[in-house]
């Protein structure tokens, strides 16, 4: 629209509740979060967009999926995770490309441990993408420590147990000439890197209105009643 918001066109699959659609509002904000998260995971970090829970983090990643997948033709992993000892979901997108241009996606799912996740094709790909949302996981998402070739983005609340806390942001080099000729899975070729999502403002609320079903038939001091109460997250 001319507030620079995208709302996509029809309903979008709700991937935090399986078999629900909802509509997905994207600001002019969450694109520029999303594309740097994707431009430093260019240059060879990985990369971890934090922010406060309720700002659109997981339900704007529509657009990095798009991003990666359609624009730059890259495989991508995405995952949910569950509870610890519990299986998790991968959907693993894999662009099909006729003379330069996306024409298909195929999708693929499995079920299965994170133990297991290298079976995924795309996880071996120099050029596939491994995108976490830690969901209901307890410990660290950081998994740049298991020698996978595809590049890493992680999305989280403000909680640095999400990403293991200083380690992320540290470089790990090789710590002897044994792991230099056969590298360790606990080497990392450049640090990582936080990303921070911004919270939503009072106009932007009332812009996005009728497009968010809780909301849309308050009227707008009702809404910015309740914005001042709890503040920019959405949730």
């Amino acid at each position: 629209d001319g507030n620079g918001m995208q709302v996509y066109k029809g309903l979008v699959p709700n991937v935090q509740s399986p078999g629900t659609f909802i509509k997905v509002v994207i600001r002019q904000e969450d694109k520029a979060f999303w594309d740097r998260c994707i431009s430093l995971s260019r240059e060879g970090h990985p990369v971890c967009g934090v922010g406060n829970p309720g700002i659109g983090k997981t339900t704007t990643s529509i657009y990095l999926l798009q991003q990666l997948v359609r624009g730059l033709r890259k495989p991508v992993v995405y995952t949910i995770r569950k509870m610890s000892g519990s299986k998790d979901v991968y959907y693993e997108l894999i662009p099909v490309v006729v003379e330069g241009r996306v024409v298909d996606i195929t999708v693929k799912v499995y079920k299965i441990m994170p133990s297991e996740k290298r079976r995924i094709s795309s996880m071996n790909d120099d050029n596939g993408v491994f995108f976490v949302d830690p969901g209901k996981y307890e410990h660290s998402c950081d998994d740049t420590d298991e020698d996978l070739k595809a590049s890493f983005i992680m999305v989280a609340s403000n909680d640095d147990t999400h990403w293991g806390g200083k380690n992320f942001t540290k470089f790990i080099g090789s710590a002897s000439p044994l792991e230099i000729l056969m590298p360790s899975a606990a080497t990392r070729s450049k640090p990582g890197k936080l990303v921070y999502g911004s919270l939503w403002a009072g106009c932007q609320v009332i812009i996005a209105k009728p497009y968010m079903h809780l909301i849309q038939g308050l009227p707008d001091s009702e809404v910015l009643h309740r914005f001042r109460t709890v503040g920019g997250s959405m949730q």
